[in-house]
């Protein structure tokens, strides 16, 4: 008994479609897929919104690791202000002059690990990832333009820079 050849060329194609092509050619089932990608778009916002309102304020860096080795207490002072959907950011290392620059960024909670941008004024793009750990807030990014990082493990390595950002202590106020 002899089993008939596959079929070969734009016949495989055409008749072997995907469900989902079938779905989208079909006039009724419109109203549902717009329905699902709303609802999509309406929970990626809300992920997103969560994290930058989570973000907001200033932030003290912890440490910073660099192809230059890790600085952490003494040997680095920094500060992010995020206002928004803006930062501000300051680092001081002795004996340099500080380094001051403010960009704009956008978040994208449902990647794994979540990544965000950062948007130069030049144009430029820096690409990186983020965590939280308690009151940690942790980054990692490449150079301007540079690819994103898959991970936090050995950054200084793979020419990345990971930060640790936390929250300064709250200073208790007297009360009358």
């Amino acid at each position: 008994m002899t089993v008939p050849a596959a079929p070969r060329g734009n016949y495989a194609k055409a008749h072997h479609r995907v469900p989902l092509v079938n779905l989208l050619r079909s006039r009724r089932s419109l109203p549902a897929i717009l329905i699902a990608a709303a609802s999509l778009a309406v929970a990626w916002a809300d992920g997103a919104r969560e994290d930058i309102d989570l973000i907001q304020g200033t932030w003290s860096l912890v440490e910073l690791e660099t192809a230059g080795g890790v600085m952490q207490g003494n040997d680095v002072d920094g500060t992010l202000t995020i206002t928004g959907e803006s930062a501000k950011i300051e680092v001081e290392f002795p004996g340099s002059d500080p380094y001051r620059n403010e960009y704009s960024f956008r978040l994208f909670p449902h990647r794994v690990p979540k990544a965000f941008d950062v948007h130069w004024a030049d144009g430029r793009i820096t690409r990186g990832i983020y965590r939280f750990e308690g009151q940690q807030w942790i980054r990692c990014h490449g150079e301007p333009d540079g690819q994103r990082p898959e991970s936090f493990e050995n950054p200084a390595a793979n020419r990345f820079t990971r930060s640790i950002w936390q929250r300064p202590p709250l200073v208790p106020q007297d009360v009358p």
